[in-house]
């Protein structure tokens, strides 16, 4: 029931045409959406995937590889449900 719950906040936060999007909430409780999936980091930032889809991990050493680039989280993308 959480993962329904948890997907239909998604997909009302980042807006219809960002379905596949990624949503994340940081430390400080903010959203932040992005293209691709996010995550946040030890330092508390949100990074994601510029690509559609796109994955995000750590590496070894703690540091963000994504599929494209890695970008900041944006809480401009999200989308407030009406």
């Amino acid at each position: 029931m959480r993962t329904t719950i948890a997907k239909r906040t998604m997909t009302a936060l980042c807006g219809v045409l960002l379905t596949k999007a990624a949503l994340v909430k940081d430390p400080a409780g903010r959203f932040f959406c992005g293209v691709g999936q996010c995550m946040n980091m030890t330092n508390g930032a949100v990074v994601c995937s510029n690509q559609p889809n796109g994955r995000t991990a750590l590496n070894y050493i703690g540091q963000a590889i994504c599929a494209g680039t890695c970008v900041p989280g944006k809480q401009a993308v999200c989308v407030k449900p009406k």
